[in-house]
């Protein structure tokens, strides 16, 4: 019993697991962006969608929601995806991914907030 009254105010939770886990996703999709892997590069965006859906206001995660389903389908729908032809999926795909870097950085996980203290020049 005390323990669980030690964990209520304990100073450490998930958040470093959580961050860890965003900041290996968005090394993913530097690789599969790098490369062309416009599969894996929207499924490891639909990875990011999920662990960022709390952060997101609950209508514009529904219409994102929408245009990530549209994006996973055509980008498996995809016989060769390093086809240069792909060239506006491409573009789609990367615009995604800079409204789910907005997202990361409107909710202050990014980096610190300005409004933060430690953020000022000393």
């Amino acid at each position: 019993m005390g323990n669980e009254q030690e964990r209520e105010k304990s100073e450490f939770n998930s958040a470093v697991q959580y961050l860890n886990r965003l900041n290996e996703l968005w090394f993913e999709c530097n690789v599969y962006s790098r490369s062309m892997a416009l599969d894996s590069w929207v499924k490891t965006l639909n990875r990011l969608f999920n662990e960022l859906s709390t952060e997101m206001n609950k209508e514009e995660e529904k219409d994102k929601l929408v245009e990530l389903q549209d994006l996973f389908s055509e980008a498996l729908g995809k016989k060769d995806l390093r086809n240069r032809t792909n060239s506006t999926l491409y573009w789609k795909i990367n615009n995604f991914e800079l409204w789910l870097r907005n997202i990361m950085k409107d909710s202050g996980l990014q980096q610190k907030m300005k409004e933060d203290t430690s953020f000022a020049i000393k």
